[in-house]
């Protein structure tokens, strides 16, 4: 089996929404506030967005007159947080997970200090998705290569995401045919795939599972 990486988006509003994000790849979001300590918002705040998994800073963006911000088409992986201010100390709230087709939201709020303090915060990111209805799943090589298969098709691992469920598989017919991943009681045409940053025909899929 090639050594790939695989990424299953599925869109539960509009194939065009899902489609967006099939052109950058595995990509997902961060939004969030920057506020005081008394809860008031906190205009032109620097902040700046380092994913902790590669040591790479992928934005750096200024809060709006609401003190809020938001980064789109982030590379999926584990996010660092960091605002500064003046007046208040530079805060940072680590572990913020950008998962495939989902938006993280970040509360920050800082303290009155300098700059060469530093805060860190923790629980800063909410819980569960709160701005989007679409999930997402990316299937590493290492999970490929490693997860028992009935089949070499491993378009089956895709019903090991939340909300989804599939056909039985066809165990006579060895590396054959198309799985199909029902999300959410979506139809399976709402589906969308990407393979290492691309959107492949499904004769694509099929020819890796042989």
């Amino acid at each position: 089996m090639r050594k790939t990486s695989f990424v299953a988006m599925v869109s539960s509003v509009l194939l065009l929404t899902v489609a967006a994000f099939a052109q950058g790849g595995a990509r997902g979001a961060i939004t969030g506030t920057v506020t005081d300590p008394s809860g008031a918002v906190i205009p032109t705040a620097t902040v700046t967005l380092t994913n902790q998994d590669t040591g790479v800073t992928e934005r750096t963006i200024t809060t709006g007159s609401q003190g809020t911000f938001s980064a789109t088409l982030l590379p999926i992986g584990t996010y660092r947080v960091e605002v500064t201010a003046a007046g208040f100390s530079k805060t940072a709230a680590p572990g913020i997970p950008v998962r495939v087709s989902e938006t993280s939201f970040v509360a920050v709020q800082m303290k009155v200090g300098t700059t060469s303090t530093e805060v860190i915060v923790t629980g800063a990111a909410a819980p569960v998705e709160i701005t989007n209805a679409a999930t997402g799943e990316a299937l590493t090589g290492n999970v490929i290569r490693e997860m028992p298969l009935a089949t070499r098709n491993f378009l089956g691992l895709l019903s090991l995401s939340a909300g989804t469920n599939s056909e039985f598989s066809d165990t006579t017919a060895l590396g054959r045919g198309v799985t199909t991943i029902i999300v959410n009681g979506q139809r399976p045409v709402n589906n969308n795939y990407s393979l290492e940053g691309s959107t492949p025909t499904m004769s694509a899929c099929r020819s890796l599972t042989t």
